[in-house]
């Protein structure tokens, strides 16, 4: 496959292809697998990639400027000195690890499998991130995912990699304390 600026893929399987350090911008990638991909150094401004799995893919130096990521897996993906102005946008959780941590290691509070709810004070990691932050009109643009990324990427700025938002409930918690540990 060929790629070049202004294309339009919808909905493929790409993951694998050698897409790394290409001029991408103004394409349409919707709804597109580009799982565990080596995206570096590309330059997707202007791009929709909205619905896509982008899970641990490396976007390390890419140029992400006006880029539509709405409800788009980004977990596990690395952002090391991405290009990414939405990120200033996003509101900033002090110590995001511990408040993250000690508000969903409560009893009930926190559920895998929905964003919010079912009940007040229950959320999923990702929920929690932005319902501390407040970010609610970023979430309702981007998505709960790639909002709480946001908020990560702007309260923790030595965080390299998104965390894995939908692990089980137990490993959630684990992850949850490892980060909020490291970051003492």
């Amino acid at each position: 496959m060929t790629f070049a600026p202004g294309m339009t893929i919808l909905g493929q399987v790409l993951a694998g292809h050698p897409i790394r350090g290409l001029d991408l911008h103004g394409s349409d990638f919707r709804y597109c697998n580009f799982r565990g991909s080596d995206l570096s150094g590309c330059n997707f401004s202007y791009s929709d990639l909205s619905h896509c799995d982008l899970s641990d893919c490396n976007l390390t130096g890419s140029y992400l400027h006006r880029c539509n990521l709405s409800y788009s897996d980004i977990s596990d993906s690395t952002f090391r000195a991405a290009k990414f102005p939405l990120v200033a946008q996003a509101p900033v959780i002090p110590e995001i690890h511990k408040a993250v941590y000690r508000a969903a290691s409560q009893k009930d509070a926190l559920n895998v499998h929905r964003a919010h709810g079912p009940g007040p004070g229950t959320h999923s990691w990702a929920g929690w991130v932005v319902h501390l932050a407040d970010g609610y009109e970023l979430e309702a643009k981007l998505g709960t995912c790639v909002a709480a990324a946001l908020i990560y990427l702007h309260s923790d700025t030595l965080l390299e990699t998104i965390p894995q938002f939908y692990y089980p409930h137990d490993v959630v918690l684990k992850s949850m304390k490892e980060l909020s540990e490291a970051r003492q």
